[in-house]
C-alpha cells in the first residue's frame, strides 16, 4: 500500500520539480498536495488504477476522499486558497473504483464514472484501420481524403508525419497508442490458453534466478503454431486473408503476462515514438529485461533495427536487449545465419535477435 503512494508521490514531485517526500503513512501521502507543499493546483491522472490490488485502490481512494471532503469544507474560500490543492483526480482502468471491495463500504459517497462504450457498428471500420497502424513493417501514408484518416484526425487519434516529401500517419501521442494496445489486449486478445503444463520443466525460459527472453519468444512461436486454429480464430486480417500484424504483438503480450504471472514477473508495453513501433519491459527479481517487436522485410532492414534496439537499450541504461522478427517462415539455415547476437560498437550493447514464424 505505502509502496503505491511512495510511487505515486515520487512521480509527482519528480514532474513538477519538487524534493521527493518521505511517505511513512497514508497521512503522509495525503500532505504532499497540501498548498505549502505544490504551491500551485493540480489534476491527478492515474492510469490503469485497476492493476494495484483492491485493498490498495480502496486505500488510495479514502485518502482522496479526505482531500475533497476538506476541500468541500472550506468552498467558502477561493479554490487556490484551499489546504488541499489536488483539484481533481481520473483512474483511469477497465474498472470502475465502485466496484472496489471494501469491508467500510465505498470510498466516495459521491464519484461520477465515465465509461467508454464499444465500438458500434458503423465504427467497426475504424477498428481495422486502427490495428493496420501497429504495423512495423512499413509506414502508412497520410491521405486526409480518405475517409478513415479524416475520421480519426478530426478525434484525435493520429496524426501527420512528414518525412522529406512524403506524409506517414503516426498516433496522436504514445498516450493515445497506449490506451488502444491495452484496450484491445484487454478485449479481442485477453485469452491466449495455457501457457505450459502444470509439472512442466521451463528452465529453458524461466528459473528462480534467471529469465531467457529468447526461450520464451520460441515457447510463444511453439503456443501459436499449436494453437493457431482458435487462437486465430476471429483475429483481423487484411484483404488478402493473412492476420494483421498487430494481433502478434498483441497475442505475444498476454501470452509474455499470462506465461510470467506464476513466476511474478510483470510486462509492460512502452511506446516511445507513437509511429506503431512496440516495446516491452519485463520486470522480474529486480532486473529489467527489453524487448523490442519488428516485423522482418529485409537485410537493411534487418541491420536498421539491430542499431535501433541497441541505442533504444542505451537510453535504458541496458547492456542487452532482445529483438523479436515477426516472420511468415523461416528455414534452418536463415536462422542460423539471422539469429547471431549483435554487439554494437557505439552503446557497448548485446542485441540478441531471435525470429518468430508465425505461418
Amino acid at each position: 500500500m505505502l509502496a503505491a503512494a511512495t510511487a505515486i508521490a515520487d512521480a509527482i514531485a519528480s514532474q513538477i520539480g519538487l524534493e521527493k517526500p518521505n511517505v511513512a503513512s497514508l497521512r503522509d501521502f495525503e500532505s504532499i498536495f497540501l498548498r505549502d507543499h505544490l504551491g500551485k493546483p493540480l489534476v491527478l491522472v492515474l492510469d490503469e488504477f485497476d492493476s494495484l490490488a483492491d485493498e490498495v485502490v480502496a486505500a488510495l481512494a479514502r485518502s482522496f476522499r479526505r482531500i475533497h471532503l476538506r476541500r468541500a469544507e472550506q468552498a467558502h474560500r477561493p479554490a487556490a486558497e484551499r489546504d488541499f490543492l489536488l483539484h481533481g483526480v481520473a483512474l483511469v482502468g477497465v474498472c470502475s473504483v465502485l466496484g472496489v471491495e471494501n469491508c467500510e463500504g465505498p470510498p466516495f459517497n459521491v464519484q461520477r464514472s465515465l465509461h467508454i462504450p464499444n465500438l458500434t457498428a458503423g465504427e467497426a471500420p475504424q477498428r481495422d484501420f486502427v490495428l493496420e497502424l501497429f504495423r512495423t513493417d512499413q509506414k502508412v501514408p497520410f491521405h486526409f481524403d480518405e475517409p478513415h484518416i479524416a475520421y480519426l484526425y478530426t478525434n484525435g487519434v493520429i496524426d501527420e508525419e512528414l518525412a522529406e516529401n512524403d506524409r506517414f500517419l503516426k498516433f496522436a501521442s504514445p498516450f493515445v497508442q497506449k490506451r488502444l494496445f491495452n484496450y484491445f489486449s484487454h478485449t479481442d486478445f485477453a485469452e491466449t490458453g495455457r501457457t505450459h503444463a502444470p509439472f512442466e520443466d521451463v528452465s529453458d525460459a524461466v528459473t528462480d534466478t534467471t529469465l531467457n527472453v529468447r526461450g520464451l519468444l520460441r515457447r510463444y512461436e511453439r503456443h501459436l503454431r499449436e494453437n493457431r486454429d482458435w487462437l486465430l480464430q476471429d483475429a483481423p486480417r487484411r484483404a488478402d486473408l493473412r492476420v494483421r500484424e498487430a494481433v502478434y504483438h498483441f497475442t505475444l503480450y498476454r501470452f509474455l503476462c499470462d506465461f510470467l504471472d506464476a513466476w511474478q514477473g510483470s510486462v509492460l508495453p512502452e511506446f516511445p515514438t507513437g509511429n506503431g513501433r512496440v516495446d516491452l519491459l519485463i520486470r522480474r527479481a529486480g532486473q529489467t529485461y527489453a524487448l523490442e517487436v519488428k516485423s522482418y522485410r529485409s537485410p537493411n532492414g534487418y541491420r536498421d533495427a539491430l542499431r535501433q534496439a541497441a541505442k533504444y537499450a542505451g537510453e535504458l541504461d541496458l547492456c542487452e536487449i532482445a529483438l523479436a522478427f515477426f516472420v511468415e517462415a523461416i528455414d534452418d539455415a536463415s536462422r542460423g545465419q539471422y539469429e547471431v547476437v549483435y554487439l554494437d560498437d557505439e552503446t557497448g550493447v548485446r542485441v540478441i535477435p531471435t525470429f518468430v514464424a508465425t505461418g
